[in-house]
């Protein structure tokens, strides 16, 4: 009798001990991301039923600063994170980002096919872009306005740009600025 009484607790512990709450993954995506990351975490949870997902989008910046402030665990971003928010990171929760690269996005730099100016070192694109030179005459081309167009401040890609690139310049006020690279690309055409 101790002896079964014995084998009906054990099985029992490996059971309670087998059946393990589910654990919730917060992520956070870009909107551009966010499909693929509902089809990725889709996947994984096939295969590993005790993990579940809760999958949002929020703008890319505002995702480091819920992964530095413990909201969520992933962020799934388009761009790497700037200096800043390594650094709230590393001071509100003492720990240091894991990037897994998925794939890459660049930000291209167009003029228009007709203009005779095809080189412009760093330094002038910087003071093109910050409105401090603003005629192609300035650059060796003709004397013409030079027309910023770019993407507004929801664009990661502009958010690395002004961070990363123009440092204390910044991004003219003068650039005409799209919700989206479809409507840029329209406008540019």
């Amino acid at each position: 009798m101790i002896r079964r009484v014995f084998a009906y607790y054990a099985v029992l512990a490996l059971i309670v001990l087998s059946v393990q709450a589910a654990v919730l993954v917060r992520v956070t995506s870009n909107e551009n991301m966010r499909g693929f990351g509902e089809r990725l975490t889709q996947w994984y949870a096939k295969k590993n039923p005790a993990i579940q997902f809760a999958v949002t989008a929020s703008r890319t910046s505002d995702g480091f600063a819920a992964l530095a402030s413990g909201k969520v665990e992933i962020v799934q971003s388009v761009r790497r994170p700037l200096h800043s928010e390594e650094e709230a990171l590393r001071f509100a929760q003492g720990k240091k980002y894991v990037e897994l690269q998925v794939a890459t996005e660049i930000a291209g730099i167009a003029v228009n096919s007709s203009n005779s100016v095809r080189d412009l070192s760093l330094f002038q694109l910087r003071r093109v872009l910050s409105g401090e030179v603003n005629n192609w005459k300035q650059l060796g081309g003709k004397d013409a306005p030079i027309a910023l167009y770019g993407r507004d401040e929801s664009s990661d890609v502009r958010a690395f740009l002004e961070e990363e690139f123009m440092g204390d310049l910044g991004i003219s006020q003068s650039a005409k600025v799209f919700p989206t690279n479809a409507a840029l690309f329209s406008a540019l055409a």
